[in-house]
């Protein structure tokens, strides 16, 4: 039969109102699902920063200390020879953690360094202490917790680990005459990160 006027315009302003409805629907939607998806990044990059700083001190545990080389200790800064030195079996590469009370951690290698490799590795992880860099870090890590969604944040620390890096690596070379060991040593340094990855930890690390 016919329709009444009334029903059409019922119908009309039914389907006039399904845009908006579904419109609405999404924007409740989003609005529920970024919030969850942003304390979900939070919370991962919080438990893998707790998980790092577990695993430096689980090696801090069960590596041994030794005693830096008299003569080599002489030409630290003081900062640097109070720190502890513990030798890791699962280290890879040397790496450095702490503030009031630094520690150096050593692969099992170092055992077989000879004086100017072992001035040249402690000469580069004091510079870390010295500036405090694993404290720097450990605060940008962080921060790129709380704004994992910023490209910029990403780029911002891969630049402050760069800057770190060199700068030690310029401390070093102004402090000892054997460039060519300490070059041969990041050579070294770059060829096993590449055949091994090594220990994902919040610790300043060297790098090739």
């Amino acid at each position: 039969g016919t329709a009444r006027p009334g029903m059409a315009s019922e119908h009309s302003a039914t389907q006039s109102a399904s845009p908006l409805l579904a419109t609405e629907t999404a924007t409740v939607s989003l609005r529920e699902i970024v919030p969850v998806v942003y304390l979900g990044g939070l919370l991962l990059f919080l438990s893998s920063l707790l998980v790092s700083l577990l695993q430096l001190r689980r090696l801090r545990l069960q590596g041994r200390q030794v005693a830096i080389p008299e003569g080599i200790a002489l030409q630290l800064p003081r900062s640097a020879r109070t720190a502890d030195v513990v030798i890791c079996d699962e280290l890879i590469v040397p790496a450095t953690y702490g503030v009031f009370r630094p520690i150096v951690l050593l692969p099992l290698e170092c055992s077989g360094w000879s004086d100017e490799e072992w001035q040249a590795v402690l000469l580069h992880e004091s510079a870390h202490i010295e500036r405090n860099d694993w404290l720097i870090q450990i605060m940008a890590g962080l921060s790129l917790a709380m704004y994992w969604w910023n490209p910029l944040m990403w780029i911002a620390l891969s630049r402050l680990k760069l800057e770190a890096e060199q700068s030690s690596d310029d401390a070093v070379l102004r402090t000892t005459s054997a460039v060519e060991t300490y070059a041969e040593q990041l050579v070294s340094l770059a060829r096993r990160m590449q055949s091994r990855r090594g220990l994902a930890a919040v610790a300043v690390a060297r790098r090739g």
